[in-house]
């Protein structure tokens, strides 16, 4: 089985069960979202390892096969489930996902039974979904989710970390296809308020803003300097000719 119209539709036209919206209501929830090759692989993993006792990781359910990241190849039920179409297509049918996306030709899902985890070791539920994701989410229980954008210093910076991490793994269209999904993301990010946007320039004080917000205990979501840096990468982005228009 592959990823075809009738199963995108399936996705696009998903609907959690009616329980779920309690469930997230009763489970503090955060997400750290962000562009390709922002550092969301680095902060999030670091954010946990400090925060051992804090946080119940929401394992990723994806269609993607596993990639190889600075030499060690992913793990099942570490970085992602990893699952077939198939397993998708049964998971939709059998109302399993909190939420369930496209994402760059694969499913991406985040399933009720990591929530229910969360809620019952009564910890901060967090994951790192992409901005459709989190929509689903805020749709839900926007009083009780909290999501961090996570953004590159800059255009050029950003650009250096994406060649690298990709090198030999990743050809000019399929870096085109990050950029084109990362133009995406940041206009949907700048129009809608609940994000609070961080740059992940020094890995430390990342992570402290990052747990911070987390908590709670952050109440300004973005400030010039970070919304002068995603509408930079932007207009980057929008005046590349490689990426096309929104429409193609």
């Amino acid at each position: 089985m592959e990823l075809n119209e009738n199963l995108i539709a399936q996705v696009a036209a998903y609907e959690p069960g009616p329980a779920v919206a309690d469930l997230l209501k009763q489970t503090p929830t955060f997400f750290l979202v962000g562009i390709s090759g922002a550092g969301k692989d680095t902060v999030g993993p670091a954010l946990l390892q400090r925060n051992a006792d804090q946080f119940h990781r929401i394992i990723t359910h994806t269609t993607r096969p596993r990639r190889e990241n600075h030499g060690v190849m992913e793990q099942d039920g570490r970085e992602y489930y990893f699952i077939s179409f198939e397993q998708a297509a049964g998971m939709l049918a059998a109302h399993q996902y909190i939420e369930a996306n496209v994402y760059s030709g694969n499913i991406y899902g985040t399933s009720v039974a990591e929530l229910e985890q969360a809620k019952t070791e009564g910890r901060i539920a967090t994951g790192n979904i992409d901005v459709h994701g989190v929509a689903h989410y805020l749709a839900l229980a926007p009083e009780s989710v909290r999501a961090v954008f996570l953004l590159p210093p800059s255009y050029d910076v950003w650009q250096e970390r994406l060649r690298r991490r990709y090198k030999g793994s990743a050809d000019e269209a399929d870096l085109a296809l990050r950029m084109r999904t990362a133009r995406e993301e940041l206009r949907h990010a700048l129009e809608t308020a609940h994000y609070f946007f961080v740059i992940n320039d020094d890995l430390d004080e990342c992570i402290e803003r990052v747990n911070a917000i987390a908590h709670g205990t952050v109440a300004e979501q973005r400030d010039r300097r970070t919304i002068a840096v995603a509408e930079d990468i932007l207009r980057h982005l929008d005046a590349d000719p490689r990426l096309g228009t929104l429409d193609d």
